[in-house]
């Protein structure tokens, strides 16, 4: 069964992945930047259900199809859009051979996704499920909670000794896994959740603001990289902030749609965001730099952006998804 608010909360988080990348203004970037990407690492371990899958071969393919060649897909559609149409106007410091190597590499280190940078999001997302595979199959939450202690302990080692070069975003992947395995841990939770009193429900919604304001207030750069000890509870306490609002609203079309086509948005608001930006600062005479450092003007660009999405979505589920279902694999 479907839990709205989850879509809800998918649909928030998208919002402000994009509102994140389209503003410029620096305490609101950090505000989104301390818990959006971890947001979806999170909700992808609270949906997996180890029972759907009771080999790894089936897994493998379920993914490959539902992560893997969207990715591929996105990446060829947007990686020709600059090809052929932005690298004339953007600038062509990256040679086209070096931009194709990222449909291999899947990172953004080396700038290989410089035309899409949020694409590295659906390769790290991949090894992480893949990895997690494994995780899953231990049975009780101390070894899980030991396994993500020690993904963490990598992933700051990785970062820490500039190791940050794998392939697949792996690198990213050793602290994705921490916020994967406490969404899968926290399933469990969820009625209990479900269950508290309203009174309670506000009280976590002014305690996790709060942790997040003082955080940008006090100069948190909202970077795993260099803040790893502090980015995971800062995040979860964003994360719980709009779980609970997400639990609380329940019920939003629009949100929901929005979130359900979420990683359809994620692969291709940055081109189209981009255009609108350069489109509007012609026509209204307005400076580019102007128009991001405005919160305004940042809402009203990632909204219209979200709906000249609407289009793609159509198409993408219509005949996309349908025959990407269909693919007989290996």
């Amino acid at each position: 069964m479907r839990k709205n608010y989850i879509d809800i909360l998918k649909g928030i988080g998208i919002f402000f992945v994009v509102l994140g990348h389209v503003t410029r203004i620096p305490e609101l970037r950090v505000f989104i930047w301390n818990f959006h990407m971890p947001l979806f690492f999170l909700i992808s371990g609270f949906l997996y259900n180890p029972d759907k899958y009771p080999d790894f071969k089936g897994f493998f393919k379920s993914k490959f199809k539902s992560i893997y060649i969207p990715y591929v897909l996105f990446f060829l559609v947007t990686f020709l859009y600059w090809v052929v149409i932005e690298r004339r106007f953007r600038g062509g410091e990256y040679s086209i051979f070096h931009q194709f190597i990222g449909l291999f590499y899947g990172t953004l280190e080396g700038n290989h996704l410089y035309f899409n940078g949020p694409l590295w999001f659906l390769p790290c997302l991949f090894a992480t499920e893949l990895i997690f595979y494994y995780i899953s199959k231990i049975k009780n939450k101390i070894g899980i909670l030991s396994v993500l202690i020690i993904s963490f302990t990598i992933g700051t080692l990785v970062q820490l000794y500039n190791l940050n070069v794998f392939p697949f975003g792996l690198h990213t992947a050793f602290f994705g896994l921490v916020f994967y395995g406490i969404g899968f841990i926290s399933k469990e939770q969820e009625s209990s959740f479900t269950n508290l009193a309203l009174v309670f429900k506000l009280l976590l919604l002014v305690g996790c603001m709060y942790v997040q304001i003082m955080a940008v207030q006090n100069g948190y750069r909202g970077d795993i990289e260099t803040s790893p000890i502090y980015f995971i509870p800062i995040a979860l306490c964003g994360i719980l902030f709009w779980a609970v609002l997400s639990k609380l609203i329940n019920k939003n079309r629009t949100l929901e749609y929005i979130g359900v086509n979420s990683l359809i948005i994620m692969s291709v608001h940055e081109p189209i965001y981009r255009f609108l930006i350069g489109g509007f600062s012609k026509l209204s005479g307005i400076e580019v730099n102007i128009i991001r450092t405005n919160l305004t003007y940042s809402i009203l660009i990632s909204i219209t952006c979200i709906i000249a999405i609407i289009p793609i979505i159509y198409v993408y589920n219509k005949y996309v998804r349908k025959r990407i279902n269909t693919l007989s694999l290996f």
